[in-house]
C-alpha cells in the first residue's frame, strides 16, 4: 500500500464558500459518483470500499469510451450505462419505424414537402409575424393592427409565444407542434 501525501481528515470537506471554484476532492480517491479511467482493468481495480450501486465510471481507452454502471456490489457486477458514438443503423431503423405516423416522424413527398395530411388544421392557414398587444389587438410587422382570422397563426417575433383567434380574442394554447425557421 502507497503512502499518499496531503492532509489526513476524519470528516465532510467542504469548500469555503458556495462561490469556491476548487474541487473538494479528486474523484479517484471519492466513493460512489462518476469518475473516468483509462482502462476497464483500472475499472475493476476501484476498491470495493469505494464503490456504491449507481456509480458511474468512464473507460477512456475503449472503442466509444462507454459508461458502466454498478448495478451489483456482490457479486461486482458492471452494465454500459452509455456510449460515446450513436449506432446509425439504429438510429436509421428509428426513423424508419416512425416515419408518418402519430406521435412519430413527419413524411415528406417528393419535393422534400410535409405531405398535407401530416400538417396541423390550425397550421394551415396564413402564419403572420409581428407583436402581441394585447387579446383583441395583433399588430403586424410594419405596426399595422391585423384584422383577425380563425384559419392564421399569429408569431409574437419578440416572445417567440405562438396565438390563434377563437373568434372572440387571441390565445396562445399548448400546441402539439412547433414552427422553425
Amino acid at each position: 500500500m502507497s503512502k499518499l501525501q496531503g492532509t489526513i481528515i476524519n470528516a465532510t470537506i467542504y469548500p469555503a464558500s458556495t462561490e469556491e471554484r476548487f474541487a473538494t476532492h479528486d474523484a479517484l480517491y471519492g466513493k460512489g459518483g462518476y469518475r473516468s479511467v483509462n482502462t476497464i482493468a483500472e475499472r475493476d481495480a476501484i476498491p470495493t470500499e469505494r464503490l456504491v450501486v449507481g456509480c458511474e465510471v468512464r473507460v477512456m481507452e475503449e472503442e466509444n469510451s462507454p459508461v458502466y454502471i454498478l448495478t451489483s456490489l456482490d457479486p461486482i457486477t458492471w452494465e454500459v450505462l452509455s456510449s460515446g458514438n450513436v449506432d446509425e443503423e439504429q438510429v436509421n431503423s428509428i426513423i424508419e419505424n416512425n416515419k408518418g405516423i402519430a406521435g412519430g416522424i413527419a413524411s415528406l413527398d417528393d419535393n422534400g414537402k410535409l405531405e398535407d395530411s401530416q400538417i396541423p388544421d390550425s397550421a394551415k392557414g396564413a402564419v403572420i409575424q409581428g407583436s402581441y398587444v394585447n387579446e383583441s389587438t395583433f399588430w403586424d410587422e410594419l405596426g399595422i393592427t391585423v384584422t383577425p382570422n380563425k384559419n392564421t397563426v399569429y408569431i409574437d417575433t419578440n416572445t417567440k409565444s405562438i396565438y390563434t383567434w377563437n373568434g372572440e380574442s387571441y390565445v396562445t394554447e399548448d400546441f402539439d407542434w412547433i414552427l422553425v425557421k
